[in-house]
């Protein structure tokens, strides 16, 4: 399945589509339910983006978005990289599930809102936490640092969610780590011929993060989103 991230889209439909604007703005009315009901504070879009500051990218669909949580999760539970995959290795991967569950195993409900916590104070705040806590088709990155994840405690979740809220600040902490794991230049043009060359048919020798295009593509991508969101004070929406 195609995914597309962004940043400005609401200033999009504010500047291009005036008529469906308020019809558009319902998805982000529920995000500051979501915010609301968890203590946080809410979330004001920003209409003014100048279309030449806005951002969206295509991605490497769903299974590109599971290839680097794979990445992160060799990392946090191997202390090594990957063996470079193929697309149908992503998304069942034994290792990446292995997070999971302790990722799962180190949230605990706080209150009804099921804002996480940690079981105790000495634990760490569980690794790529924002990368691999969100949904892989829709939902939000905000602007704004804070710790932990928030989730939409509702049955059944809010259209547009993803039952998943993130940060883009620690987002991007997190695929700067990654980055630097697979020696990613970060001043690569995302659009490059490289860039794409090494997506579509990965290298088994030379440049690590060509060998690891598909990470490297999806990466490049998610750290130029965080910048854009941090910037203009805008989610970095999935859809």
């Amino acid at each position: 399945m195609g995914l597309t991230i962004g940043v400005g889209f609401l200033a999009r439909e504010a500047r291009d589509n005036v008529e469906e604007l308020e019809a558009f703005k319902e998805v982000y009315h529920a995000l500051n339910t979501v915010l609301a009901e968890a203590g946080m504070p809410l979330h004001s879009e920003p209409l003014g983006i100048p279309e030449s500051d806005s951002f969206d990218a295509q991605m490497l669909g769903y299974t590109g978005l599971h290839a680097i949580r794979r990445l992160a999760a060799y990392y946090v539970c191997e202390g090594r990289l990957p063996p470079p995959g193929s697309f149908d290795r992503f998304a069942e991967d034994p290792v990446t599930e292995l997070l999971y569950q302790q990722l799962q195993k180190n949230l605990a409900p706080q209150n009804a809102n099921f804002l996480p916590s940690l079981l105790s104070a000495e634990q760490a705040a569980p690794s790529f936490q924002h990368l691999m806590l969100h949904s892989d088709c829709e939902g939000f990155y905000l602007p704004t640092d804070f710790e932990h994840v928030i989730f939409d405690n509702v049955e059944p979740q809010r259209a547009g969610i993803g039952g998943m809220i993130g940060s883009a600040p620690r987002l991007l902490k997190e695929c700067l780590v990654l980055a630097q794991l697979i020696n990613l230049p970060l001043d690569l043009d995302i659009e490059s011929e490289e860039m794409w060359e090494a997506a579509d048919d990965p290298p088994s020798e030379g440049e690590l993060w060509q060998i690891y295009g598909i990470e490297a593509f999806g990466i490049a991508r998610l750290i130029r989103g965080c910048e854009a969101a941090i910037k203009h004070k805008a989610v970095l929406a999935f859809c």
